[in-house]
């Protein structure tokens, strides 16, 4: 399952190294949404070195990611699994009661879990979960 994502913004300034992008100048979608009180950040920054295009300051622009589910699940939802799991193995297998023991084993086995996020985004990062910026053509 795989959901794509597209979002308009714009250009509001331009750097030697970045490109900030205003999210949204439009309050009435602040007005719907439900992240409205605590959100104050409506700008992402991009190296302009990750760019293959180049921008300028008021263009519109379309920031599109894909694989949201995907990218998720292994950032979030791995660490968690592998930390319940090491409560389980260390009680389930090794028939060790001792909580201070059991959660260093899922500590430890939620460490692991990090290491391999690491490792997927090394290996697939730029290429498979790159976020595409793209002008719009007005």
């Amino acid at each position: 399952m795989s959901i794509n994502q597209n979002i308009e913004g714009k250009i509001s300034a331009v750097t030697d190294q970045v490109y900030r992008i205003s999210i949204n100048d439009d309050a009435q979608e602040c007005s719907t949404c439900g992240l409205k009180g605590i959100c104050n950040t409506h700008y992402v920054e991009v190296n302009k070195s990750e760019m293959d295009n180049a921008f300028h300051t008021g263009q519109k622009v379309s920031i599109a990611y894909s694989k949201v589910i995907q990218t998720s699940f292994i950032l979030y939802v791995l660490p968690l699994i592998f930390f319940f799991l090491g409560i389980v193995l260390t009680r389930g297998v090794l028939q060790i009661q001792n909580e201070l023991i059991l959660f260093v084993a899922a500590l430890s086995l939620m460490g692991l879990a990090f290491w391999i996020v690491h490792t997927i985004n090394n290996k697939y990062g730029s290429s498979k979960y790159k976020v595409r910026i793209e002008p719009i053509n007005t």
